[in-house]
């Protein structure tokens, strides 16, 4: 038996075969440039001694019940890949749903666009917004520091320019558990300008210089601030504790807490902060864009109608669950 092969038996231990069987390709493709076609002509039999012992460190991290992305260090959005680790949300492709349907709204030939991006985490959102167009101005918060480090970090990756400024950020006690740092650092960090190869345009010929201001702020405590947007958008936490006994453990056990769950007295806590934050940050006829939980997707309809939005649609994800909540002033 090759050392892959042997690899996706193991992972039947924990992944059903179907996904156990993507896996292995996933890190043959990632970690040791072997395609299908290798794995179905055993060239991973010719892997140096170095090479396997990476695959069995590989192997024991997953069968741990690490995250597949968290080993590899990266997760593809849209496309375009992003460094993720401990400490910083995995995209999901139900957030690819959202931002889609979100610059499907855009009249992009308005002129230029201001974005918020509440809880950026890996900065997917955010970078895939600038790189769209040089008229489309972003900003993007966080409340973790570390999640911020992950996003600037993807920021030069991706090669756009991006700014980094930080204010004071306290986070909440209540929300601080399973997150290490509480964010009461102060630090600036300014990226090269850089252009952006026709290859990261998915699907969008971009030359061109686009900017990302990343500020680590709370949006349930908003410091003064008097900048107005077009379009706001969050994947705001929004899974009810209740629900963590039925999560896997891959996410559970690995991924930050805090940027998950809501209390289930108030599972609404973020929507509703992010709603009525933007009535007093929108331009008029600017729009919020949010992912929310498909259990809630009703009570989440009507806190937008509830706060005086003019137009509310809510719309399903690729799965065909009610998902994304899009609404305007």
């Amino acid at each position: 038996m090759t050392p892959l092969s042997s690899f996706r038996q193991q992972l039947l231990a924990l992944y059903p075969d179907g996904e156990a069987r993507a896996v292995t390709r996933l890190v043959a493709e990632e970690k040791f440039h072997l395609g299908v076609t290798d794995l179905l002509l055993g060239k991973d039999s010719e892997m140096s001694e170095a090479d396997k012992a990476e695959a069995r460190n590989i192997l024991t991290r997953l069968l741990k019940g690490e995250p597949v992305q968290y080993v590899l260090g990266t997760a593809t959005f849209l496309g375009r890949r992003f460094t993720v680790g401990q400490g910083c949300l995995i995209p999901r492709p139900e957030t690819e749903d959202l931002l889609s349907q979100t610059l499907g709204y855009l009249d992009e030939d308005k002129g230029e666009l201001s974005f918020l991006d509440i809880g950026t985490g890996s900065g997917c959102i955010a970078i895939s917004i600038a790189l769209r167009s040089p008229r489309f101005k972003v900003t993007a918060w966080d409340i973790s520091e570390e999640a911020l480090q992950y996003a600037r970090h993807n920021a030069r990756a991706n090669e756009s320019r991006a700014e980094a400024r930080f204010q004071l950020c306290r986070v909440p006690p209540s929300l601080a558990a399973g997150n290490a740092r509480a964010n009461e650092s102060r630090a600036e960090a300014c990226f090269q300008l850089c252009r952006v190869p026709p290859s990261l345009a998915a699907g969008h010929a971009i030359n061109h210089a686009v900017s990302v201001l990343f500020e680590c702020r709370d949006i349930l405590r908003p410091l003064p601030d008097n900048r107005l947007y077009d379009v706001i958008l969050s994947n705001p936490p929004y899974v009810l504790q209740s629900e963590a006994e039925r999560m896997e453990r891959n996410v559970l056990d690995f991924e930050p807490h805090i940027a998950l769950f809501v209390p289930d007295d108030d599972p609404l806590l973020f929507h509703r902060a992010i709603a009525e934050f933007a009535l007093g940050h929108l331009r008029q006829g600017g729009s919020i864009h949010l992912e929310v939980n498909e259990r809630l997707a009703g009570e989440c309809e009507a806190l937008a109608l509830g706060l005086g939005y003019s137009k509310v649609t809510l719309n399903e994800d690729r799965n065909g669950k009610p998902r994304c909540l899009h609404a305007w002033l």
